[in-house]
């Protein structure tokens, strides 16, 4: 008996990879996807933070306030590719997409700005489709004085 067990050993290390490593490789490759998403939402977050600063610091002082959110905006998340369809600007709870828009509402110098970004993160995926239908926000506001 222990003669037929000592020949059977033969090739048990290989059997366990084959069994454990499909398992193995799933948490590197969601870890790794997770990691990168977190970092693309941080990115994010400081890029609303930034665009609403520069919005609410524009109040009265220049005359392209959208133009100069959008491009601090822009500039601070260019590692994403924001389209500007993912960027919308308000001004006391109302959109504004023009300078003229933004600076007149902007005129009375009270109140808050907000920055909502949205950005799809579908180019994340980067073997298999893990995060089919994915889309990350961040929302900023900050007071006019």
């Amino acid at each position: 008996m222990r003669k037929f067990w000592k020949h059977e050993r033969r090739g048990v290390a290989a059997l366990e990879f084959v069994l454990v490593a499909p398992a193995l490789f799933m948490v590197i490759f969601v870890g790794a996807e997770l990691s990168i998403l977190l970092a693309r939402y941080m990115t994010l977050a400081n890029a609303a933070v930034v665009g609403a600063k520069q919005f609410a610091f524009s109040a009265g002082v220049s005359a392209t306030p959208y133009d100069d959110a959008m491009s601090a905006i822009q500039g601070s998340a260019s590692t994403l590719n924001l389209s500007t369809s993912g960027i919308t600007l308000s001004v006391n709870g109302t959109a504004c997409t023009t300078n003229t828009a933004c600076g007149d509402a902007l005129q009375a110098g009270t109140g808050y700005v907000t920055v909502q970004l949205t950005y799809s993160c579908v180019d994340l995926n980067m073997f298999y489709n893990m995060l089919p239908v994915c889309s990350i926000s961040s929302q900023q506001s900050e007071r006019v004085q």
